[in-house]
């Protein structure tokens, strides 16, 4: 399991991307998923299944990578057998990017809390994942 708190959340994901084969499941809590101007664009597009990415170079665009993969993703469009969790709190300065995310992945992979981009509200959703069971084995090394 790769597992990433805030930035962490998005080399998480981006890693798990270009090599899912060396992933089991990712657990993101609290990520940052891009910059205001692409969430903006994908909430006024009515969310990320409905979100048009354009032409874009992969190498230069991160932003629209990750959502167009994501995108891919939840339409069966693109293979990722890796199980996605996420964890935010609803006060959170990036919530609105947890929100497309979560609107992608099955309901008892997300847990959403009170509280901001906080180190109580990301140790709470962990402890919460954790007595969920949904993290089969932590190794801390």
């Amino acid at each position: 399991m790769k597992i990433g708190f805030s930035m962490g959340g998005l080399g998480a994901l981006m890693y798990t991307l270009k090599h899912p084969e060396d992933v089991e499941s990712i657990l993101v809590i609290s990520p940052f998923l891009g910059y205001p101007g692409i969430i903006h664009e994908i909430e006024n597009a009515g969310g990320v299944r409905k979100w048009k990415p354009g032409n874009y170079d992969p190498e230069e665009d991160w932003q629209r990578m990750l959502w167009d993969s994501l995108k891919q993703i939840a339409a069966g469009q693109k293979s990722m057998p890796v199980e996605i969790y996420l964890g935010y709190g609803t006060e959170d300065y990036f919530a609105p990017a947890h929100k497309l995310l979560a609107d992608l992945l099955p309901r008892d992979h997300v847990i959403i809390t009170a509280g901001g981009h906080t180190r109580e509200a990301m140790r709470w959703i962990w402890l919460s994942f954790l007595e969920k069971k949904l993290i089969k084995t932590v190794i801390l090394n």
